[in-house]
């Protein structure tokens, strides 16, 4: 179970109507239990993730952050479909539960998933582990290994080749990059702009065989075994497709 440090205290979290998530779930034949009540996850810039009791299981419920957002971002439905047949290629994909499509529940759709305890390192190491010289080799080990498993991952066999737009992946986002670049120029740093834009658009990779890729994958979105620090769960999966600008995703995608 997670612990108290993982959780947001009632006060902290942001509310959810969760009487209305209970008629929804309801109405498909799932129990939302709130005692105890529901608690957000501390940590996190974007999606919203609560700790759920359901049908007497602990659950992740996730939805997008409050407000705005802008067209195509934070799309549920689209992490749904992926996170509901990943898992059958890669036992470390929590599994998708359930799609709430309709935003009049909760003001946006959301999604329930798996939830998988487990150990998360985030700018530190924990105490118990910082002695311990082997650990970084452990974990450049473990991320290498986890990001070659997706990579390696037969998308046609799972039902997602047809995930985004593979071809010409690279040089959209050169292009996208270079776009962004120039509204976050500063003074001085005009050539260097030019040269890198300009060499990195003379050396695009040839497209090659499409491939998922997760474009926020870094330590602290791994859930770790605490006893051999294999993954049990990758998290923050995709809210957009390879078509967009790679700043504006996360989780597996498909690529070239």
């Amino acid at each position: 179970m997670a612990t108290e440090s993982n959780l947001r205290s009632a006060a902290e979290s942001v509310a959810l109507d969760w009487d209305a998530v209970r008629t929804h779930l309801a109405a498909h034949g799932h129990r939302l239990d709130t005692d105890p009540p529901p608690r957000q996850f501390a940590g996190g810039l974007a999606n919203l993730n609560y700790l759920i009791q359901l049908d007497g299981q602990p659950a992740v419920l996730r939805r997008p952050p409050m407000g705005e957002l802008p067209a195509g971002a934070y799309d549920m439905a689209r992490e749904f479909r992926i996170l509901s047949r990943l898992p059958d290629a890669l036992p470390f994909i929590a599994r998708g539960l359930h799609l709430c499509d309709d935003p009049a529940v909760i003001g946006q759709r959301f999604q329930i998933i798996e939830y998988r305890p487990g150990l998360v390192i985030r700018e530190h190491l924990p105490a118990e582990l910082a002695h311990r010289r082997e650990i970084g080799a452990r974990l450049s080990q473990v991320l290498l290994e986890t990001i070659a498993a997706i990579h390696a991952v037969d998308t046609k066999a799972v039902g997602l080749d047809d995930l985004g737009r593979p071809a010409g992946f690279l040089a959209r986002g050169v292009a996208g990059w270079r776009k962004r670049g120039l509204t976050a120029m500063e003074d001085g740093t005009e050539r260097l702009h030019t040269d890198v834009g300009s060499w990195l658009e003379r050396h695009i990779v040839p497209d090659g065989p499409p491939a998922l890729l997760h474009n926020d994958f870094k330590l602290n979105n791994i859930i770790l075994d605490p006893q051999d620090f294999s993954p049990r769960a990758v998290v923050d999966a995709p809210r957009s497709c390879p078509g967009r600008s790679p700043s504006s995703a996360s989780g597996p995608t498909t690529s070239r």
